[in-house]
């Protein structure tokens, strides 16, 4: 586990030291907001890594349909409809994501 991305999951811009163990994080706290706990990191970071998964998987659908996209006789074998779906889908991936 990174625990500063860990932790910057739990409170963005929080104040702390350089720790590569609890205990060090313990003892680099200095945020105003109390430190979390080892459960709380660990979600924390399962989140971060289910976010990398989910990323690495859109960007595999991405490629494969930039890829279709690109192959002529595929392309012209759909409708205007589906070439524009397709088109359509892979403008709104490209752009950046609503705010929350």
């Amino acid at each position: 586990m990174d625990i500063a991305i860990a932790v910057e999951q739990i409170y963005p811009d929080a104040e702390f030291g350089k720790a590569d163990t609890y205990q060090a994080l313990t003892k680099s706290w200095c945020d105003v907001r109390p430190i979390p706990t080892e459960w709380e990191l660990s979600l924390a970071w399962d989140t971060v890594l289910f976010a990398r998964e989910e990323q690495a998987a859109r960007d595999v659908v991405l490629a494969s349909q930039i890829l279709f996209m690109r192959d002529k006789v595929a392309m012209s074998e759909l409708t205007i409809e589906g070439q524009l779906s397709i088109l359509i889908d892979v403008v709104n991936s490209l752009l950046p994501d609503e705010p929350k």
